[in-house]
Order: structure tokens, then sequence, then C-alpha cells
């Protein structure tokens, strides 16, 4: 058991619909939703993205803690958080502005403290919008599983997306359900005649 930090679809469009008033928010909102587009990828994994990484409309990409080879379709909303970031830039630049250096410890470090920043401006936005449960850039990953688990998303495909090895980590990920589905699951499964 650990803390459950999605939101709700409601939480999600009310953030979508949130017109950023400063770069720093726009950037932290784009961060945001390309993780979530993107089927939760941590922010690590989005700054150290490459333009090489696109290919034939989709991102590939092996992700930083497993290893494991992530091959994203790249659907319209992602694309045009994509486009305010690729332009003018080679193969070999990063997508995300968040890497300037070419040393891979001082990369890391640079990637850390702008995740930092825009925990805390993305803080900020989920208090404008009037959304309780404090965000951060993990709360898209949380989001993305749970939404998925309520769309009846079978848990191998939700974990296969994560890019998790094992579904018991998956499950960590996803919203305890209220005793109200808990409820009609039940009368289902023992039928809805409960005389004896």
């Amino acid at each position: 058991k650990t803390k459950k930090r999605a939101i709700s679809e409601a939480d999600v469009l009310l953030l979508k619909k949130f017109k950023p008033k400063t770069s720093q928010q726009q950037r932290a909102k784009d961060y945001f939703f390309m993780s979530f587009y993107m089927m939760g990828t941590s922010f690590i994994d989005l700054a150290f993205l490459k333009l090489s990484n696109i290919n034939n409309g989709r991102i590939e990409f092996r992700r930083k803690k497993t290893g494991q080879l992530h091959s994203i379709k790249i659907t319209p909303p992602l694309q045009e958080i994509l486009n305010r970031y690729i332009e003018g830039k080679t193969n070999s630049e990063f997508i995300l502005n968040v890497i300037k250096s070419k040393e891979e410890s001082k990369q890391y470090i640079q990637a850390r403290d702008e995740l930092k920043r825009i925990n805390k401006r993305i803080k900020d936005i989920g208090k404008l919008c009037g959304i309780t449960q404090p965000l951060t850039s993990y709360v898209a990953r949380h989001t993305y599983a749970t939404i998925a688990n309520t769309k009846d998303v079978p848990l191998s495909i939700i974990s296969q997306s994560l890019g998790h090895k094992d579904q018991k980590t998956t499950a960590i990920y996803l919203a305890q359900f209220g005793s109200d589905v808990i409820d009609k699951y039940n009368e289902f499964i023992i039928g809805s005649d409960t005389s004896s």
C-alpha cells in the first residue's frame, strides 16, 4: 500500500482548460500533459528525449530506470505540445529545454533541478484550478494508470504502458475503489437475488 497520487478525469479537464499566464506555467502544464499523453512517462525520460527519438509518428526511447523500450504513437494533443519545443532543432538536440550540459553527471543535476521547479509550478497551477490533491509531475503517471483502470483496460496493458516489469508495481499506482463500486461488483458476483 502506498499513498495514491491520481486525480480525477474532471480535474484533468480543469488542468487542460487552464490558461498559463507565464512561460514557466506553460512549461509546467506542457510537461505534465506530455507525461500524461505518453502513457505516464516519467519526467527524467521526458528530459532526455531527443529529436532523434521521433520516428514515423512515434516517440521511441528506453526508460532510464529499467532500460525497457517504449514506442508511443504521437497523438494530436501530444504533437501540439511537441511543436512548441522542436522547431529549429536538430536530431541530436534534446526536445525539452531542460538539459544543456554535455556531461552526463551534470545532465542529471539539471533534470533534477528542473523537476523541483516544475513540481512547484504545477502545484501552484493545481491550487489555481481548485484541485485539492497536491500536484506533482508524478501525479500524471498515477492518473494515467488510474483512468485506464476505471475504463476497464486490462492490468497487463496498463503495466506494459507504464513500463513496469511486474503487475504488482502497477497495482500500487491504482486508486482504490469506493465502497459503492465494490458493492456493485459484489452484487454482480453473488447475484441480485440475495434471498437464501
